[in-house]
């Protein structure tokens, strides 16, 4: 799925982690790790481009790195591993 979108804000909720970007957010729900050597509060000011998964992980792809989410059944801590959707509708992607 792409997407062209800047990262504004990370929040922490309860037991999962939201990326608020300038028209959406995106609930990492499931252990991830960030690529491209910096923390979760330095890809603000990324701009993601791209959503994809595999077997293994979904994958948000951005300008300076990218993060993937686990998709291992046993560390699901809801019913999704990580959900994206548009503040206003048209864009949807849960794992």
């Amino acid at each position: 799925m792409d997407i062209d979108e800047i990262v504004v804000a990370i929040e922490w909720v309860e037991d999962y982690v939201q990326i608020v970007t300038d028209i959406s957010r995106l609930n990492l729900c499931n252990p991830y790790e960030i690529m491209g050597g910096v923390s979760l509060a330095d890809i603000i000011g990324w701009r993601l481009l791209r959503i994809c998964s595999d077997k293994e992980y979904v994958h948000v792809i951005a300008d300076k790195g990218s993060i993937r989410v686990s998709l291992d059944p046993d560390l699901y801590n809801g019913p999704e591993a990580f959900y994206y959707a548009r503040n206003e509708g048209g864009g949807f992607f849960s794992a």
